[in-house]
């Protein structure tokens, strides 16, 4: 979807897995902003020109969960968390 690359989905699951590998991850809400979160981040990183289209979906697809300000809030904490080490080894590399 949105012409991306598959490499956006294992850069975001390595943001996943390194943060939920030093957080405890408590419910399935947060579990869905933390996921939401990293695919925002990597597609941000990685394909810019295609983040301001799917921004504004994730927060729509949540069904309710949250709202584009609990993204970019967890965007944030994701940053500081992953101490912005953005470029994990791919597939690809």
């Amino acid at each position: 979807h949105f012409s991306a690359d598959r490499e956006v989905v294992h850069i975001a699951l390595s943001y996943i897995d390194r943060i939920l590998s030093t957080n405890i991850c408590a419910d399935r809400r947060t579990f869905k902003l933390i996921s939401s979160a990293s695919l925002h981040l990597a597609i941000k990183t990685h394909f810019p020109h295609l983040w301001h289209d799917v921004g504004r979906l994730l927060p729509e697809l949540s069904r309710g969960d949250f709202a584009m300000g609990d993204l970019l809030a967890m965007e944030n904490e994701l940053l500081h968390s992953l101490t912005w080490l953005l470029n994990p080894p791919t597939p690809q590399a």
